[in-house]
């Protein structure tokens, strides 16, 4: 199963969740259109994509997870089990992605165990079939999980295994979303080098693929963990990235991102001159976007 390329206009996840809820939500969209499924059963995941998508604007990615997030999907869950075990033997190639879908389900609405369990069983299917990439996708899964989890020794050795696999696929753009989840796992872990290596990672790749937002992302990532250590001068620097980035290819909302955050930065540092150039801008790009 190939996945489509990202178009670079769509947006670049900031942290682990928006780069899973971006990987799996491609994958959704393939399983939905197979051609070797069965009408009412692209009929029910489309009902349930649109179930995830809502509950994922909803979801919080932090570690204290609450049941009541399982409730108001729990008649769609508890139907795509149904037809899973019904039509699994049919289905084919299609089993590996169904897992997937379920894992992705259970994720959005917080049963993590659940979750980490069929993307276990998916990763299986996959590995049988050769399917690299989304084998890949199901170990990034299993990662996340496990970093809400707080187990970040474990979700580190997941996330390794899924560059890794993710490395050797077409679809450059993925693996850079792995090591920016590769990055979230190191950052809690307290290795704040390491991050930042990860994100430099995920940013040359961003480069090489000419994705403008994916650039200035992994920058604006760099610079709260350089903030986080303190290190005023190297995110200023990386904010500086940041903003050229975002001049060339002329993305005002970012830039006011990134003008905020610049902004804050030479306050700290006592450069009021160019405190009060970033408050100007900011004022010149706010006019802009209301008209």
């Amino acid at each position: 199963m190939s996945l489509r390329v990202r178009n670079h206009s769509e947006p670049v996840p900031t942290n682990a969740g928006e780069s899973l809820d971006l990987l799996l939500g491609k994958v959704l969209d393939c399983v939905s259109h197979e051609r070797d499924s069965a009408a009412k059963l692209r009929i029910l995941l489309g009902t349930v994509k649109q179930h995830v998508l809502e509950l994922a604007k909803e979801r919080s990615y932090q570690t204290g997870i609450t049941p009541l997030y399982l409730y108001p999907y729990r008649k769609e869950l508890k139907e795509l089990e149904h037809r899973y075990t019904v039509q699994k033997s049919g289905l084919g190639k299609l089993k590996g992605n169904m897992l997937l879908l379920l894992a992705m389900v259970f994720y959005r609405a917080g049963s993590l165990s659940r979750a980490m369990k069929m993307a276990s069983q998916a990763r299986g299917q996959f590995d049988q079939a050769g399917n690299v990439h989304n084998s890949g996708l199901a170990e990034l899964l299993v990662t996340v999980c496990l970093m809400e989890r707080n187990q970040l020794e474990q979700a580190a050795l997941h996330c390794a295994l899924s560059l890794k696999q993710l490395s050797v696929c077409t679809n450059a753009t993925d693996a850079a979303q792995g090591w920016q989840i590769y990055s979230r796992v190191l950052y809690k872990q307290g290795k704040l080098d390491e991050s930042i290596a990860a994100l430099l990672m995920a940013y040359e790749i961003y480069r090489k693929e000419k994705s403008a937002d994916g650039q200035i992302k992994a920058l604006l990532a760099m610079t709260l963990v350089l903030i986080s250590q303190k290190d005023w001068h190297g995110a200023i620097f990386r904010l500086k990235q940041a903003l050229a980035a975002c001049h060339e290819y002329r993305l005002p909302v970012l830039e006011l991102e990134v003008l905020n955050l610049l902004t804050h930065l030479f306050l700290k540092t006592g450069q009021t001159v160019l405190m009060e150039g970033c408050q100007q801008r900011i004022r010149e790009i706010s006019e802009g976007i209301r008209h």
